[in-house]
């Protein structure tokens, strides 16, 4: 069985490779130009889907599981989280001929990083009490926060607080990147070891 950091750094490199590809697939442009209106969407369907599966513990039609279905929320939350901070632009490393500094992928990848440390932070913690349903509850929380604040605001971006969109999404990405832990199943037991250290 794998270590907790070593759970967390597979499934950073995994959040990071789902996230390049996406990106390539829907190119920066279309990103840009409809913004948090698409990842919204993207987001709130992943969100429907996710309840489905998890009533059924299982897979769609299509074959998604719930494991993909998190990590495609969260990997449009991280585009959401992009445009809010205005990295988006930054050049892609093929754009730089192989360089990577200054880069998208640098960008992505120190994110990641940084989250993999905020989710061992958090459930390393003393205080911490791990419970799979909590953290799914929690996911499906904030991510209806986030889209019943767009849609009482009519969808105007403006009329939303940026502060508060800022600190939602990003525990949204927190809770999202735990609960993919937990479905690893590599949790409970990792975090009562990492306790006693």
């Amino acid at each position: 069985m794998k270590t907790l950091n070593e759970t967390v750094k597979i499934v950073r490199q995994e959040l990071f490779d789902l996230y390049m590809s996406k990106v390539e697939m829907y190119g920066k442009k279309s990103i840009l130009n409809f913004g948090f209106a698409l990842c919204l969407t993207k987001m709130d369907s992943k969100k429907e889907r996710l309840l489905s599966l998890t009533n059924r513990r299982d897979v769609d039609m299509s074959g998604e599981s719930i494991e993909d279905t998190t990590k495609d929320l969260l990997g449009y939350a991280l585009i959401w989280m992009s445009l809010i901070k205005k990295n988006y632009d930054l050049p892609f490393a093929k754009q730089q001929g192989g360089n990577t500094i200054g880069t998208y992928e640098e960008y992505k990848y120190e994110q990641l990083r940084r989250l993999g440390i905020n989710a061992l932070k958090e459930i390393t913690s003393p205080k911490y009490h791990f419970n799979e349903e909590i953290i799914f509850t929690n996911v499906i929380t904030l991510m209806q926060t986030i889209s019943d604040e767009y849609v009482n605001s009519k969808m105007d971006d403006s009329k939303i607080c940026k502060t508060w969109l800022y600190d939602t999404l990003n525990e949204l990405i927190i809770q999202s990147f735990i609960y993919l832990l937990s479905i690893k199943q590599y949790l409970t037991l990792e975090i009562k070891k990492s306790r006693k250290k």
